[in-house]
């Protein structure tokens, strides 16, 4: 039995509620809320995905780690992918479609981290990992066909940051966290010089720059153009990653339990927000109240869904027990996998705590256990 390290839930907590404000924000149509949405955009999903990345560094694709994928992340895929459709189909007045090679909404990420464990094992062969990564994020976007089937794109495209913290190691980490207040004050005046300059380049930069998910053109760039903007893009992710983990606190906190619960706090948030989005009932409200407002709405709404009676109740409902036995063979897959502490080390996508037997979304493991004061 380990002790979870509040480190990671802090950063996770942090990168969860950006998130969820980026997403309340989305509906609006001020100069404000565009400026913060970019400035969120610009780096918390390439630090969410590189957190992810570490947390499943362990993996290595044994039996009891695959059969995890189906019930941690392909069985919260579909009945989620159907629960947005469904969500669609009444807003819309029109019939239930079924998607699955289309994912809805925020639903690329279990997608990408189920490709991302799988590809992991190949990954570990490569002398440069990181290198190909990078590469194939570059070029991917030359593509011109590149549609968002199974976001293929942002699979590919976030792939280095998810390399990056599958690259990291504890002693990697324990430097970052060990660093002293004068950095951390380094990574909080970046975030802030961040903002400022997203508040003087908002009008001349594409927020969909750092989605990572389409061809140049798509995004109506040409070759040379687009590839600057891309590489740009992983700079910026990097930087604001690295300041993420600078600024989240070392102990615990109230963004750990955010953190813990992020996984429920992603999935339920997004069917919350999902109506509003085509709606454009919200784009007709101005002022820089409006903001302010989004922003209390946010916070009050991730409190709330980080609440552990809440994150029980999505999680016996998005990966039922039942379903999970019906459809993988995990007595079988245990007798042929690796020892358990290996097998638990790469199923989860963001908490880890084992919840009523079933695999979690978290990282049992060293990283985990509270390091020596």
């Amino acid at each position: 039995m380990t002790t979870r390290d509040p480190y990671l839930d802090n950063a996770r907590g942090l990168l969860i509620g950006l998130v969820v404000l980026g997403h309340v924000l989305t509906p609006l149509a001020t100069r404000e809320a565009d400026v913060l949405n970019l400035w969120i955009y610009s780096f918390h999903m390439a630090a969410f995905v590189t957190v992810s990345g570490y947390v499943a560094r362990g993996w290595v694709g044994s039996p009891r780690q695959a059969a995890a994928i189906v019930t941690s992340l392909v069985v919260p895929y579909v009945l989620l992918d159907l629960a947005h459709e469904a969500i669609a189909s009444v807003q819309d007045g029109t019939a239930i479609r079924v998607t699955l090679l289309t994912p809805a909404f925020t639903l690329w990420f279990l997608v990408a981290l189920a490709l991302w464990r799988l590809a992991t094992p190949v990954l570990r062969v490569l002398r440069h990992p990181l290198a190909v990564a990078v590469v194939l994020s570059l070029a991917l976007p030359f593509e011109r066909a590149l549609d968002s089937t199974l976001s293929l794109g942002r699979v590919v495209g976030f792939l280095p940051f998810y390399v990056l913290g599958a690259c990291a190691t504890p002693a990697t980490l324990a430097r970052v966290r060990g660093l002293g207040r004068r950095w951390r004050l380094v990574g909080g005046a970046y975030l802030v010089a961040l903002l400022v300059v997203c508040v003087v380049v908002e009008d001349r930069v594409h927020r969909g720059w750092f989605f990572l998910d389409g061809s140049y053109r798509e995004l109506e760039l040409d070759p040379v153009p687009g590839l600057v903007i891309r590489a740009l893009a992983l700079a910026g992710g990097l930087l604001g990653t690295l300041a993420i983990l600078l600024v989240a606190p070392r102990g615990d906190s109230w963004l750990t339990r955010w953190g813990r619960n992020s996984l429920a706090i992603y999935i339920v948030h997004a069917l919350l927000v999902r109506p509003f989005l085509g709606s454009g009932t919200l784009k007709a409200l101005e002022g820089p109240w409006v903001v302010a407002a989004a922003v209390g709405v946010a916070a009050v709404l991730t409190a709330i869904l980080a609440l552990d009676p809440v994150a029980r109740g999505v999680d016996a409902l998005v990966r039922p027990a039942w379903l999970g036995r019906l459809l993988t063979d995990r007595e079988a897959a245990a007798r042929r996998g690796a020892p358990a502490d290996a097998a638990r080390s790469g199923t989860e996508v963001h908490s880890a705590e084992v919840r009523s037997g079933t695999e979690t979304t978290g990282v049992p493991g060293d990283e985990q256990s509270r390091p020596a004061q």
